[in-house]
């Protein structure tokens, strides 16, 4: 059974991507067979991975979710057809680009296809984990719709909060109206630096919102700087950086997150990825 997870926050510059990247990673190498895909018409995702993605698979988000003028069901792309693979053994893509903005565009029908396409397309993947645009619209909706889990990433610092309220309540929304599975895992503080005060205080903050979200990482990540270098390698920290306490962090981050979502760190019939 495969296990959804929408990373999201309805703030920008919050770290949606390089979690989603890290974590994809982590579960990868443990043995889940793991797609990621990149739901913010940015790219961040995608271009953290590869270097031109249009070159290596002309198909993207934009065209499995945005249908074609004709409307005939041969000329339309499914999700498996715009995959490719990662230099991490288990791990996949579904890339984006600017295109994928044109999907506020369409009827609000659109946001269920998500969700049939991974059902008729991903079934053989064990996780899917889905990087989110920053504002509330059609891709937003699309992923929520789409998932079982929610993750929140919070920026530490005074602005890194304004999205978490807004978000809960989207979600919630989703929940009653749409997508009635829908949980929310928790808040993951992102971008922490332990030196300075409104870094403790932005946890702190996060904890006293109980109302909003049901839990919180104990586990938070650094501001390190080689996690802002490994998207310059497409690599992820675990491997450009295998023992910095970077690659610590993302690895006890994920062992919270499996042990929320009730999958053993490890997968029982491991495929390890092997690296030479």
């Amino acid at each position: 059974m495969t296990t959804i997870i929408a990373i999201a926050n309805q703030k920008g510059g919050v770290g949606k991507s390089t979690i989603t990247r890290e974590l994809a990673s982590v579960c990868a190498i443990n043995g889940y067979k793991t797609l990621m895909i990149d739901a913010d018409p940015q790219g961040n995702l995608s271009n953290s991975w590869v270097e031109n993605l249009e070159k290596l698979n002309p198909y993207t988000l934009a065209q499995v979710l945005i249908r074609q003028q004709n409307g005939k069901k041969e000329d339309q792309v499914n999700l498996k057809m715009a995959m490719i693979g990662t230099q991490i053994p288990n791990l996949d893509l579904v890339g984006t680009d600017y295109r994928l903005i044109a999907i506020e565009k369409e009827p609000p029908s659109t946001i269920y296809r998500l969700k049939r396409e991974l059902a008729e397309n991903a079934s053989d993947y064990d996780l899917v984990f889905i990087d989110c645009p920053p504002h509330l619209g059609n891709a937003l909706e699309s992923a929520l719709t789409a998932a079982d889990y929610l993750l929140i990433p919070c920026a530490a610092t005074a602005m890194g909060l304004e999205g978490l309220s807004q978000l809960a309540y989207t979600a919630e929304r989703v929940k009653m109206d749409i997508n009635p599975d829908l949980k929310i895992l928790g808040a993951l503080v992102n971008l922490y630096k332990s030196r300075r005060y409104l870094a403790g205080e932005a946890y702190r903050v996060i904890e006293s919102r109980s109302d909003l979200v049901p839990y919180i990482f104990k586990q938070v990540l650094n501001d390190y700087a080689e996690i802002a270098e490994a998207p310059s390698y497409h690599l992820p920290v675990l491997v450009t950086a295998p023992s910095s306490k970077a690659a610590e962090q993302i690895k006890e981050i994920t062992k919270e997150l499996m042990k929320k979502i009730n999958l053993p760190i490890k997968r029982k019939k491991v495929r390890e990825a092997k690296f030479k």
